[in-house]
């Protein structure tokens, strides 16, 4: 019995990591498990935020402090790199809070970033648990395919979840409307019940992640970041309650509650694989697959439409999720996403086995009519602001051209998107072929309008427009829709949703002429705080990293910004007024730095938007903080703090700390190009406590404010539990989202 329990103590440290074509034992790494714990929090939270160093190319864990950096010997790793999967068997337990180290590290992250240089083509990881007692069949059965489909309450106007289950049971081949195995809007109750009467085979669960539906319906003091755990948001059972959160072991005893357990479960929403589908495997489900953080929505859905449509034609598991993620890799749409599968059975050593396949064979793409050569998905934006075309972005939410069950190349398909605006059409015409090998075509991001009409940028009110798309397939129409949308006015920043943060910073005009008029008139001030009639604006030039005390090293710095804030304070005066009427929800009308000085007054949004183009234009790197119905400003110190933030090194602080129930981190949203989150607020915190960041409350200009107490109060509100981004301008600025062309007022 001592021997038996030392082997249990044993294999509960090991990892093993098989590799296919690879005839040699398994790779077998034993971390040390505080030691892990540690890592799997850091480099969970630099996988969730890369895109903030991965504008600049350097990607950390290919360093010599990465996480898996003397646990793989260099024959190992190139033993990986030959392989073409990669499955990374982890030690199981029946309780969520023992080894969820092992499950929260990002395994598909760090093992690609570690053998990048020495590969030659894309690496597939995989996840197997070791439960116990163990299977060795990984067949996956069809014919009890179900949804459940959770946009519970206000969640509703964000997705159609509805829709979503018809197309993933139009891709397993079934008619939905005659498929009775359909759950909608359950509570965890109802959810328990339908899955032990149903028995479901492939359960597809479509919603909103615990931390996406907090964010969205405002529910952040309801549910504070230290309690929440990454699960589903399902139907509460208290009518004045807008949902209930079923967490990831909740969620796992429901789903494989019944006696004959799920083959496949599919988690098709954030922050699901970590805790999500590896407790849905631990509880039985022979498959599960999950997302580590977040994933484009077109993304996920024709992940899963793929998976879907090959296991319907017959495919095994471990073949259908490969030829899905080479689909994304073609669309150029995977970019480090974590798609994750998890299994019970190791899918390397059991031999797959093909299942008889569900759909009639595929006729030749020439010999159908168009409309049954491709299907079209095409959602526009309801509300079109400037500023989102203004940087190149699309006028929809999803374009999708999917192959039908045809074979052969399909050529000729011209797509037509117009945007009309007052008497003038913004065209984009374009034509395609889907080569032979492809399944579906993602054009939602090439659909990139000319801006040439004088109305669409100088309209003062919203109106309502429509928007044509038009797709042909060798000359015949396969859909033609017109759709109603909003424009909104050129000066009209939505406030509304987390994607639109990202767009502020266009609205910082640092060439507007007021802001060189305020420079200006700060430059004396600037000689009289330096003592020196020679000191000027010059950014981060003068700071000295090896000074022995922040003032020393900083102080150029504090004074510039100081300079700017006393110029605007006594040479500028300007006071506090309400938002202008925007007429929309979750909409703000934002005022010009010439239209501040003209009109002498402004929001707290303005005043911050003038500080933060000031600091831009004297060329040091300016943020933008975002409270609940509040934004302030604030400033980097220096080129090298700034770079330390962006590149996240080893040892920097990473995401909350393990829950109440010691199970390890809660995931977080993964946030808009530029913008770091709630998620990120004590990183934030920390940064400001070493002196790094200075926060500045600008509401102070307008009540004379000194600029140590806009500082004082800038520290206290990013500590608020209003808190909500902090938006980096020069990361943004990287990421190609420039000023609008607005020189002084919006005419």
């Amino acid at each position: 019995m001592a021997s038996r329990n030392r082997r249990v103590e044993a294999d509960a440290t090991r990892v093993a990591i098989r590799l296919s074509g690879d005839k040699g034992r398994a790779i077998e790494i034993r971390p040390e498990p505080a030691v892990f714990q540690a890592a799997a929090m850091q480099w969970s939270y630099v996988a969730r935020n890369r895109e903030r160093w991965r504008v600049d190319g350097q990607d950390p864990a290919q360093g010599e402090d990465g996480p898996l950096q003397g646990l793989l010997s260099a024959d190992e790793l190139d033993r990986i790199a030959r392989a073409e999967i990669v499955e990374v068997s982890l030690p199981w337990s029946p309780l969520e809070n023992e080894g969820w180290e092992f499950r929260v590290f990002p395994w598909e992250y760090a093992l690609s970033a570690i053998t990048r240089s020495r590969r030659a083509r894309s690496l597939t990881i995989i996840r197997h648990l070791r439960v116990q007692p163990a299977l060795l069949d990984a067949s996956i059965r069809l014919e009890r395919a179900a949804t459940v489909e959770c946009t519970p309450g206000r969640l509703g106007q964000f997705y159609d979840s509805r829709l979503e289950g018809d197309l993933m049971l139009e891709a397993l081949g079934f008619e939905p409307a005659k498929v009775k195995d359909r759950l909608r809007d359950p509570t965890r109750a109802e959810f328990e019940r339908w899955v032990k009467s149903t028995q479901p085979s492939l359960l597809h669960l479509a919603g909103v992640d615990t931390h996406q539906a907090i964010s969205l319906l405002g529910l952040e003091r309801k549910y504070p970041s230290r309690d929440r755990h990454d699960g589903l948001a399902m139907r509460a059972t208290e009518l004045d309650e807008p949902m209930t959160i079923a967490d990831a072991d909740v969620l796992a005893e429901a789903a494989c509650g019944a006696a004959s357990k799920p083959d496949l479960v599919m988690c098709n929403f954030y922050n699901s694989a970590s805790r999500v589908a590896a407790r849905m495997v631990a509880r039985g489900a022979k498959t599960a697959i999950g997302y580590h953080d977040v994933i484009d929505d077109n993304m996920a859905v024709l992940f899963c439409t793929t998976l879907y449509g090959q296991l319907a034609e017959g495919h095994g598991v471990l073949e259908s999720f490969c030829r899905s993620l080479a689909n994304l890799r073609q669309q150029e749409m995977l970019r480090g996403a974590g798609v994750v599968l998890w299994s019970a059975v190791s899918l390397l050593e059991v031999k797959a086995t093909k299942s008889p396949p569900r759909v009639p064979e595929a006729k030749r793409a020439e010999d159908v009519p168009a409309r049954e050569r491709i299907s079209v998905r095409a959602k526009p934006l309801p509300l079109i602001n400037y500023s989102l075309l203004h940087n190149g972005q699309s006028p929809l939410g999803s374009l999708v051209i999917e192959r039908a069950r045809v074979e052969g190349p399909i050529r000729d398909i011209q797509v037509t998107i117009e945007l009309h605006a007052g008497d003038t059409a913004f065209p984009y015409r374009a034509t395609f072929d889907l080569p032979e090998d492809r399944k579906s075509l993602v054009l939602t991001d090439q659909v990139v309008l000319p801006l040439t009409s004088s109305l669409i940028r100088t309209q003062s009110e919203r109106i309502q427009s429509s928007l044509r798309v038009a797709v042909t397939c060798g000359g015949e129409f396969v859909t033609e829709e017109t759709h109603r949308v909003g424009l909104a006015p050129v000066d009209e920043w939505q406030d509304g949703e987390q994607a639109e943060w990202r767009w502020l910073p266009s609205f910082v005009l640092p060439r507007d002429p007021a802001v060189a008029r305020i420079v200006d008139s700060a430059h004396t001030i600037l000689c009289a705080l330096a003592d020196d009639t020679a000191a000027g604006f010059d950014g981060y030039q003068s700071v000295d990293e090896s000074a022995a005390d922040d003032e020393a090293r900083y102080g150029c710095v504090d004074k510039q910004v100081q300079a700017i804030w006393y110029a605007i304070l006594n040479q500028h005066g300007l006071s506090y007024i309400n938002p202008p009427p925007s007429y929309g929800q979750g909409t703000q009308r934002l005022r010009t730095p010439s239209q501040l000085l003209d009109e002498r007054r402004g929001t707290c949004i303005d005043l911050a938007l003038l500080l933060a183009a000031c600091v831009e234009y004297v060329g040091m790197s300016p943020v933008l903080f975002l409270l609940s119905g509040h934004a302030f400003a604030g400033y980097w110190r220096s080129e090298a703090v700034y770079e330390n933030f962006r590149s996240l090194p080893q040892g920097q602080l990473g995401p909350d700390k393990e829950g109440a129930d010691g199970s390890g981190p809660s995931s977080t949203l993964n946030n808009p190009k530029g913008v770091c989150g709630k998620g990120q607020q004590r990183e934030i915190q920390r940064h400001i406590r070493l002196g790094h960041l200075v926060p500045l409350e600008a509401t102070w200009l307008s009540c004379r404010g000194s600029f140590q107490a806009a500082a004082e109060e800038g520290r206290h509100n990013v500590r608020s539990a209003d808190y909500q981004a902090m938006i980096d301008l020069r990361l943004s600025r990287d990421l190609g989202i420039t000023p609008l062309p607005l020189l002084g007022g919006v005419q």
